[in-house]
């Protein structure tokens, strides 16, 4: 997770990275990214990240090269000082989570 983004106010370019370390395609589809206070991302219907590949949930910048997702937030996602990204299954089974900092797990 890339929490401190370099662009002015809105850190368009802080990201969150779902990795595949394993040998089979890792479809994403339908599974969301919880960033607290409303903020979720829910990746569309057939997103499949290729194996020892990743992709990149950005704040508000598109790069197609990480595969073109973005929460299209004009503020801040993630909290500099600190907080907690879930990552949840199509059933909204909890299936990973990463804080930094002073998060508090909500």
């Amino acid at each position: 997770m890339n929490y401190d983004g370099k662009e002015a106010r809105t850190e368009s370019d802080e990201f969150v990275e779902i990795a595949n370390a394993g040998q089979h395609c890792l479809d994403l589809s339908l599974w969301e990214i919880s960033a607290g206070k409303n903020q979720n991302f829910v990746f569309p219907e057939g997103t499949k990240i290729l194996p020892f590949s990743a992709a990149r949930v950005y704040t508000n910048l598109v790069d197609h090269s990480s595969g073109g997702f973005s929460f299209n937030s004009s503020r801040a996602i993630w909290n500099n000082n600190g907080d907690v990204g879930k990552l949840s299954n199509p059933a909204g089974e909890l299936v990973s989570e990463y804080s930094y900092g002073n998060a508090i797990n909500a």
